[in-house]
Order: C-alpha cells, then structure tokens, then sequence
C-alpha cells in the first residue's frame, strides 16, 4: 500500500505531503482543483505515462513510500535493489522533460518502474479501460473468483516442467549434435592437452627453475665467496666463533654466552653444508635447461591458443572438450529420452489444461450471473455480460485458451467485445462490479478508483459506496469522488482546493477533520452555499 506521497512543482502542485492510511480513502474537491493531478503524478511515479504534465523552471520531483510485503522481495533481488519494507520510489523531472528514477537510492529503468507497479496499484477510470484489455488480468479475475485455486496451480506446475524439458532438449541438440569433422577437431584439442600431462604443473615454478638454471653460474661464484667467508682459516666466521668461544669459557660469569656462541658456531656449520650441498649439486646442465624451455614453452603455446591465462583454465578446458566428446557418443540416447519426458509432460499438460478449462467455465457461469444481478442494482437494468473461452493450440501459463469478455448495458443491444467499448459511466460500473466480487484473492494492495461515479446519484451511489467500503476492509482504497452518498463511507478525507493568488494559481491538499469532513459532505450536497439541511443530511450520510 501507499503511504506517503510526496509532490513538488508538478503542474499546479508547488509542494504537497500528502499521507495515505489503509482502508477507504477519499480525495474531493471542485472541477479543476487538481484532483486528478495528483493521480497523474502518482501514475508518472509508477512508470505511466501522461499527457497532463506542465513543465515548471524548477525541477520536478514525485516521491512515494509504500509499504512492501515480503513476498515481492524476489523482484528486488532481481533488480539488485536493496529491499525495506517501506520501500521509497523517486522520479526528478527536468525542465526539459528528462527524467531519472529511483528504487530505494538505486537508479532504475521506466519500465521497471512499470513492473513494480504492476505488482501493489490498480488504476481505474472512466477513460481508461486499459486493464480490461489486458487478457493476463481477464484471467486473473476469473481465476480469483475460483474456490479452488488447485486446477491452475496443477497446470501452471505442468506448464513450468514442460518449458523446461522443453529448454533442455534444445540444449541438448545444440550442444550434442557434432559432425565428424567437428567431432575430430575437439578430440586433436582434447588428446593435445592431454599429453601436456598438465596435472600437479605449476607454470611459476618451471620459471623460477629456469631463472635459477639460466643464473647458476653466478650463483655458484657468490655460493664460494660464502664459503669462504666463512672457512677461511685465519679469517673466516667459524674460526673467529671458536676463538671466541675459547676466550669466553674462560671466564665462569661468561659461560652462558659461550654457549650462546657455541650454538651460533653449529648454526654456522649447518649452513656451510648446505651451502657445499648446492655448490656440489647446482651446475650449468644445458640439457636440464633446455627440458624446462620446451615445457614453458608448451604450455605457453596452449595458453596462446586458448586465449586462456593459467594452467587450470587448460585443465577446465580438456574437462569440458571431453564432456563434448562423451556427450557425442550418447546424443541420440539422450535425446530419445528427453523427448519420451517431452511427451509425456505434453499428455500430463493437454489433460490439466481441459480440467481448468472445465474449472473456469463453471466459474464463468457463476460469475456472469453475479456480475449481472449487482449490474441491475447499480441501475443497469438490462444488462448482458458473457465470459467466451476458446482453445487454441499453443499453451501459455494460463491454458491453452483464449478469453474474451463481452458486455452490453442497453435492452435490446448486442454484447460486444469488452476492449472495444469506449470507456463510460456503465463500463466503470461493471469495473467495481468485478472489483468487488474478485479483490479478496487479488494480490494487489492498493486500488484506485478515478471519478468512476459519474451520473449516478442517490440510492445507486449509496450502494456504490458500500460495495467500495467493503473493498475497503480487504484493500487500501483510494477514491476521488464528488459524490456524497460515496465520500461518505470513507474512512479518510482529503481536500483539493485551487488557490488564485494575484501572481500565481496553484493547488492545495489538506486533511480534513471531523467538521471540516461535515461541511465538505454538505457542500456536495448543496453546493456553494451549504444549508442547515444539508449539514443534517450530512451528518446522517457519516453516521450510516
């Protein structure tokens, strides 16, 4: 739902802050006040596009917060948005008509915008019909009005399975399918990288033997000079320790640092034995030098060829030539099989499809007859609705039908297509009718009924009212209506008023409060000058 709705400089709107509550919102005002400005921002806000827009020097900006149920969570982590329960969505509009929008801080897309909005507000009006026309939604209001929600959760499980064997097969056949020239090629890559014998070979350590061999000359002279240093007889470390140590046993307060020295003497000696070790063992071996160069360069070499940067990469490489190679031997195997899971799904498919075919038109009779019945107490006495199902051969997540509605309002007059009726007064009626009848199941929290009301009056608009106050308990409801018998029953008022100053026209929102409410009511009522009748009258519409 929404709860906030934030507007500044948007056609007639210099700044608004205007608060939503669940339940029944109303939202009044006079001819021009700028009532619908405040839906066309909050349909720019939800990705729409209007044609009401007057741009403004200053920057536009339309912020909403709406509250998020946790099961939407899905679409943020698919848009890499950062998910809160009340989540914060933004447009800023230049002066010249650019646009950026935002999802909780994060730059968006208009069109994912769009799709946000199409999972938490519908917008209803008599000039557009836009839902109705959408055979997804035509669906979705028979599907809703089910008892059962098992036929369609049955198929759509089918469905799902069967586009996936589906996806697999194509896999398999683009993947499998090898001729024998392509067949030979991937097994000279595979057997070349198999003699490579890549396994437990590090590249680095093979350089590091060649820098250490291609240097062993000059590392033999410094290995010598070491020694020296510390052989020599006269001058070298060891000899210098000794005489050291001999001096120091001397002294019974010196005898722990002539262990100490002691120590450091066979340290001395270990090393000069390594240092002999490599001295004797290290030599210029051309022939070790050059084994090492034709493994470098090998698999330099692959590395090159494969556009690849490490050993393990060739070693992923030969896994996946040889995942090719078997895949080859047992394709035709494996395609026999996935096609017999294909057919057998299509079967599982074709029946479920005819149970929920069979499902909605037992529902479809019921829903004509209610749809009817409150169309007559809504003052459209002789009017036709008729819900026409027809297979087609191709199946999508809804069956393998195609739905129409078809509608008449006047005695006499042949139904017609549903989405090629302008919109109006009866059309809007009929909308609420299936609002009312199918909003429990919808997973829509917010509606939103745009001076649906037109031309009707008395008893009817007080059963309008109700059926959108019921709506109300199970919805957010939000409803601009000039209408008494309607913004009555709302839990909520808020008030448009158009402001002329001497320089400037702009629009103002304001809660109202109890006797604010009264007076508004009355003056819907009565008109510009609210009598004392009109207060009464009122009054008992709020205390209904």
């Amino acid at each position: 739902m929404i709860k906030k709705l934030y507007i500044k400089n948007y056609a007639l709107i210099k700044e608004a802050n205007i608060d939503f509550s669940s339940g029944f919102n109303v939202i009044s005002g006079e001819t021009g006040s700028g009532k619908s400005i405040i839906l066309d921002a909050l349909s720019q806000l939800l990705g729409k596009r209007t044609h009401r827009f007057v741009v403004n020097k200053e920057k536009c900006i339309i912020e909403g917060t709406f509250k998020v149920n946790e099961k939407f969570i899905y679409f943020f982590k698919k848009h890499d948005i950062d998910f809160h329960e009340d989540t914060i969505i933004r447009k800023e509009i230049n002066s010249s008509g650019k646009n950026r929008n935002f999802i909780n801080d994060t730059p968006v897309l208009l069109n994912t915008l769009a799709q946000f909005a199409n999972k938490q507000i519908e917008i209803f009006s008599q000039n557009n019909n836009d839902f109705i026309k959408n055979e997804k939604n035509r669906f979705k209001i028979i599907d809703n009005f089910s008892s059962s929600s098992k036929p369609l959760i049955e198929y759509q499980t089918e469905f799902f399975n069967y586009q996936n064997i589906k996806k697999e097969l194509e896999i398999i056949k683009n993947n499998g399918r090898l001729t024998e020239i392509e067949l030979d090629f991937l097994k000279y890559q595979h057997n070349e990288l198999e003699n490579a014998n890549l396994e437990n070979e590090d590249k680095e350590s093979i350089e590091n033997k060649i820098s250490f061999l291609e240097n062993i000359d000059n590392i033999n002279l410094l290995l010598n000079e070491c020694k020296a240093i510390i052989e020599d007889e006269e001058t070298g470390l060891i000899t210098q320790l000794n005489k050291l140590y001999n001096k120091l046993i001397k002294v019974n307060n010196f005898n722990e640092l002539g262990k100490r020295v002691n120590s450091l003497c066979i340290d001395l000696d270990d090393i000069n034995h390594e240092l002999r070790a490599i001295n004797s063992h290290e030599e210029h071996d051309t022939n070790k030098l050059s084994i090492l160069y034709k493994r470098i360069d090998i698999i330099n070499n692959l590395l090159q060829k494969h556009n690849l940067n490490s050993i393990n990469e060739l070693l992923e490489l030969k896994r996946k030539l040889y995942s090719k190679i078997e895949l080859s031997k047992s394709f035709e195997e494996l395609v026999d099989k996935k096609k017999k899971e294909k057919e057998i799904s299509k079967g599982k498919l074709i029946k479920l499809a005819g149970n929920l075919l069979n499902e909605r038109t037992h529902i479809s009779k019921k829903l004509k007859e209610k749809i009817e019945k409150l169309l007559q107490k809504l003052g459209i006495q002789y009017s036709k609705f008729s819900i026409i199902q027809k297979t087609k051969e191709e199946y999508n997540k809804y069956g393998n039908t195609k739905l129409d509605f078809y509608f008449s309002a006047n005695k006499g007059k042949k139904e017609q297509d549903l989405t090629k009726i302008a919109s109006g007064g009866e059309l809007s009626r009929l909308m609420l009718v299936i609002k009312y009848i199918t909003s429990k199941k919808s997973h829509i929290d917010t509606l939103i009924f745009d001076e649906i009301d037109s031309g009707v009056s008395g008893e009817i608009a007080s059963l309008m009212g109700n059926m959108m106050k019921k709506i109300s308990k199970e919805k957010q409801l939000i409803v601009i209506s000039h209408i008494p018998q309607i913004a009555s029953q709302g839990d909520h008022h808020l008030k448009v008023n158009k402001i002329i100053s001497q320089n400037d026209t702009f629009s103002q929102i304001n809660k109202l409060n109890d006797k604010e409410r009264i007076n508004e009511i009355a003056k819907l009522l009565s008109g510009k000058n609210i009598t004392s009748a009109a207060i009464k009258n009122a009054v008992e519409l709020l205390n209904q």
